[in-house]
């Protein structure tokens, strides 16, 4: 399916099966990455989706791809209530540890910020 593909994919199933606007914007991608790559950016963005909608009782997503000669930097976020310094640190955040542990393996970083605006994950992999 490819990496653009899959991420327009799950904004249309957001929208339709949770009733949450997303806005997708996707550029600068001219080559795909290998498909382990493809997979793990995949299932980094689905996790961060999955999270506004259990957690962050957002109304509207934002997911943003962008590509240069360097790295693959995907930006998710979402209007909701923002997660906290204590829900990042803590223990049971499975899925922020996941995140990260399928980034690191490729060589990438994910970074998470939230405030009453909202929380932004942010993943950054080298480009293929």
């Amino acid at each position: 399916m490819g990496l653009c593909a899959a991420i327009e994919w799950l904004a249309q199933d957001v929208q339709e099966r949770a009733g949450i606007r997303c806005k997708v914007s996707l550029s600068g991608l001219t080559k795909e990455p290998d498909p382990d790559k493809d997979t793990a950016l995949f299932r980094i963005v689905q996790e961060a989706v999955t999270n506004a909608i259990r957690h962050a009782d957002a109304s509207a997503l934002r997911i943003r791809q962008e590509a240069n000669s360097a790295a693959i930097v995907i930006t998710i976020s979402d209007n909701g209530r923002g997660i906290t310094p204590e829900e990042l640190a803590g223990r049971k955040s499975f899925g922020i540890v996941g995140m990260q542990e399928r980034a690191k393996t490729f060589g990438g970083k994910v970074r998470i910020t939230g405030g009453r605006t909202g929380t932004r994950v942010t993943v950054r992999m080298p480009a293929p």
